[in-house]
């Protein structure tokens, strides 16, 4: 799936040369992950003016999704996705879908990938 992900410059250039890597990231709502989002306003919000032209930095990326965890709550210490339900294995990712949550009004999704 297309999705976008708000950066910076010098960041975008990084993961252009080595690839996503979520090591790299600052904890989200959701955990230690690369979070990515299918609105545009939601990661621009992560951009930053630089330069005199004020420019801001997105990327458009292919997201591969794989078995998604859809969150209920928020987990801020999440350092990976949890157990699939019958599996034993972890799920591939997790998605916040805009509603309310048990501790939380989410209002843009948002895809949280884990591993690069």
């Amino acid at each position: 799936v297309l999705l976008f992900h708000g950066t910076k410059r010098d960041d975008a250039t990084a993961i252009i040369s080595s690839g996503f890597d979520f090591r790299l990231a600052r904890p989200g709502l959701y955990g230690m992950g690369t979070y990515f989002a299918p609105q545009f306003c939601k990661a621009h919000a992560y951009t930053a003016a630089e330069g005199a032209e004020r420019t801001r930095t997105l990327i458009i990326a292919r997201v591969l999704v794989g078995e998604p965890h859809f969150a209920t709550r928020v987990d801020k210490k999440m350092r990976r996705p949890p157990v699939g339900a019958g599996e034993d294995r972890p799920v591939d990712s997790v998605i916040a879908r805009p509603g309310r949550m048990v501790d939380h009004v989410q209002t843009h999704q948002e895809v949280v990938i884990f591993d690069r």
